[in-house]
């Protein structure tokens, strides 16, 4: 009768959490950024899937020449750009986030009477349907890689 050497659980385990990490770390996340953005600049919210509020009349007339829709975040670029898509340090997932300041404003604090639209998800929310199948693609993805 052959012997077979069966690894420790945990060896196994750390081995696979190993492969993952560095999987993720590997993989293009750029279409999970694409399409975000493209969900901002049809004006409508990544978090709820809902339509923004439209742009006040003086903002409107001010930057927009007067429309105040679509609302579409793009009055430079800049804030739509700085948005990333990292692996989590130190753990098995990503991290999204706006680097520019600007989306802070737009997305939590909407100062003092302000409109906020929600740009990513808080705790007890999630992404619309399509982006978090997305997310799910990835990691389901990745996993499977990890596998072989």
């Amino acid at each position: 009768m052959a012997k077979v050497k069966v690894p420790k659980t945990s060896t196994f385990i750390n081995s696979f959490e190993k492969k993952l990490k560095q999987n993720i770390a590997r993989a293009d996340k750029s279409g999970i950024e694409a399409e975000i953005i493209a969900t901002i600049l049809q004006g409508r919210s990544p978090v709820r899937g809902e339509k923004f509020v439209d742009y006040s009349i003086p903002y409107a007339n001010r930057f927009k020449g007067g429309s105040r829709r679509p609302v579409d975040m793009l009055r430079t670029g800049r804030m739509l750009k700085s948005l990333k898509v990292t692996q989590s340090r130190g753990k098995l997932g990503i991290l999204i986030k706006f680097n520019d300041p600007v989306a802070a404003f737009h997305d939590i604090s909407g100062a003092a009477g302000k409109v906020i639209r929600r740009l990513l998800p808080r705790e007890g929310e999630q992404f619309k349907e399509n982006i978090s199948r997305l997310i799910r693609s990835f990691f389901k993805n990745n996993v499977r890689k990890s596998t072989r």
